[in-house]
């Protein structure tokens, strides 16, 4: 079927939300249009909502313009939300609008139960990945055969963002339903540099240990810095750099008594 096809078969809002014309959209939705209507995704994909569409699509304008609206950002097509769909296809911009609107960032209700994080890293989103991990996202949730991110990671032989699950802390030893370690799954499938970074991340740990590694350590200040108000972070720099001043005042007092003692 045709792409016109498709659109003819489509409500008012479903073809207004396809080819984001958020004017049109607006104009529906005052004129008492459902923003939960649910319709085809096309000739053979199942009933969605306008917010599933806009997400799917990358539909910023819309999704946001929905969402401001009410839509249900947990309303499921096939077990999976509009923040699933838009992490799997890489929209950074509605991944990040939902989260802000408080979508849930860990549902994993598919068969595959899949995370939106999960689902990012299989398709080598690395922008999304990063965001997802400094928001605080679950890295350690497995699917159904027991996978992690970085097993994902692993297998598709994603290496910077098996660099980012391992900066941000993600376990190393899980084991999935047939008992292998990430490291195992990039041995298997080729990806020898991956599958050295993880065990070179292994020696740190254990050498150093896990809450003294440098790259654990800056990956959990950035996510809790994110989390903070703006006003406090620039208070406490502002605190900070008045400490060091002082701090440096009193070292040109000890550098001044010293040279007078020498006289």
């Amino acid at each position: 079927m045709s792409r016109a096809a498709d659109t003819a078969q489509l409500s008012p809002l479903h073809a207004a939300v396809d080819v984001g014309d958020l004017l049109r959209v607006q104009a529906l939705v005052a004129a008492g249009a459902d923003i939960e209507e649910r319709q085809h995704y096309d000739a053979y994909g199942p009933p969605c909502t306008p917010l599933f569409r806009a997400a799917k699509k990358g539909q910023i304008a819309v999704a946001l313009y929905l969402v401001e609206r009410g839509a249900d950002k947990e309303a499921t097509t096939r077990n999976r939300t509009p923040l699933t769909v838009a992490a799997e296809k890489g929209y950074i911009n509605i991944v990040r609008m939902l989260i802000e609107h408080g979508a849930n960032k860990d549902d994993a209700l598919d068969g595959l139960r899949w995370t939106p994080l999960l689902g990012a890293t299989y398709h080598g989103h690395v922008a999304v990945v990063e965001y997802m991990l400094e928001q605080g996202c679950d890295k350690d949730r497995v699917d159904y055969n027991g996978y992690t991110a970085l097993h994902w990671a692993a297998e598709c032989g994603h290496f910077k963002i098996a660099q980012l699950l391992l900066r941000f802390g993600a376990k190393l030893d899980l084991r999935d339903n047939s008992g292998r370690t990430p490291a195992d799954v990039a041995t298997l499938h080729g990806h020898r540099h991956i599958a050295d970074a993880i065990r070179a991340e292994e020696i740190r740990r254990r050498d150093h240990g896990f809450k003294r590694d440098r790259s654990t350590i800056e990956g959990a200040e950035e996510h809790a810095a994110s989390k903070r108000p703006r006003a406090e972070r620039e208070a406490e720099e502002a605190a900070a750099a008045a400490a060091d001043a002082a701090a440096d005042e009193s070292d040109d007092d000890d550098d001044d008594d010293d040279d007078e003692e020498e006289k």
